[in-house]
């Protein structure tokens, strides 16, 4: 019976809503508002971890650098563990490396990386971000024993999953969807002391009557992570 206002049922671009003050969260001053404006993909990302139950010292891998991927990495380092990025895309690339990220790159192969990187053990959590199926058919090949795949992207039709690594290593797979309202807390919380650097994540900010233009461009995955909509002018 989940209603999200904007994903289950529309109205997300409408000029208001009432909502019970109960649901409401304070933005601290310390935020500017292109900061603040990341504090819902950040939410996504502290659920994302917490569900996963990421602690220090875990080796954690992520399928896809873009917005969400890179604050689940940002939200991981946090948290003290060691994680890598698989990226295609040579403009997130080179924002992740920015970010004192790890990555790895197309030029080399994913799974034999993170055996590499893990001394043969594979990653205590893996993160699928990228909704795509070359990601889907490997990462369960990158995960330890007893290890965890968090599947995070959309996938709107049916993927082939490798399966037998499940079995063999006794694998933990879960899906993780938006977030919950500690989410939001330690979101804002991580944005606010700056323990989460979101500014960089702001591409560029353009006007209303330019927001299909603006979706076009986020959707066609060129040198952009969050293109932000002025209201004011």
């Amino acid at each position: 019976r989940l209603k999200v206002l904007g994903v289950d049922v529309p109205g997300g671009m409408q000029d208001y809503w009432a909502v019970p003050t109960a649901r409401l969260l304070k933005v601290p001053d310390s935020l500017n508002d292109d900061h603040a404006a990341l504090i819902e993909p950040l939410a996504v990302a502290t659920h994302d971890v917490s569900r996963a139950r990421v602690k220090a010292g875990d080796a954690v891998v992520v399928f896809g650098g873009g917005p969400i991927g890179c604050l689940i990495a940002l939200v991981c380092r946090h948290r003290g563990a060691r994680v890598q990025v698989a990226e295609i895309n040579r403009f997130r690339l080179d924002m992740l490396k920015g970010l004192g990220l790890d990555t790895i790159g197309p030029d080399r192969d994913v799974v034999r990386a993170v055996n590499d990187w893990t001394d043969g053990d594979g990653a205590d959590v893996a993160f699928e971000v990228t909704g795509n199926p070359a990601a889907v058919r490997v990462m369960t090949d990158v995960v330890r024993v007893w290890g965890t795949l968090s599947v995070v992207a959309i996938h709107a039709e049916p993927m082939p999953v490798h399966l037998y690594p499940m079995f063999a290593r006794e694998l933990t797979m879960h899906g993780s969807r938006l977030y919950t309202r500690a989410a939001w807390e330690e979101a804002i919380r991580l944005a606010s002391t700056g323990a989460v650097p979101v500014g960089p994540l702001v591409s560029r900010r353009i006007p209303l009557e330019d927001l299909q233009k603006g979706m076009e461009e986020a959707l066609a995955g060129g040198p952009v992570m969050k293109v932000l909509v002025d209201l004011v002018g």
